[in-house]
């Protein structure tokens, strides 16, 4: 089963954030084995503060 989706993150303050629910929230239901790619693609943008 090959499947793409491409989705938005919600924006966050400077630092490491853990974003596994977010991402899983986007994903349909995974097989309980097999191979997941993600791509995170980033942006420099500046935040809000």
């Amino acid at each position: 089963m090959i499947q793409q989706v491409e989705f938005t993150l919600k924006g966050k303050n400077r630092g490491f954030h853990l974003i596994t629910d977010e991402v899983l929230h986007h994903l349909q239901k995974l097989p309980q084995v097999g191979l997941l790619h993600l791509f995170i693609k980033h942006t420099s943008t500046p935040s809000e503060e």
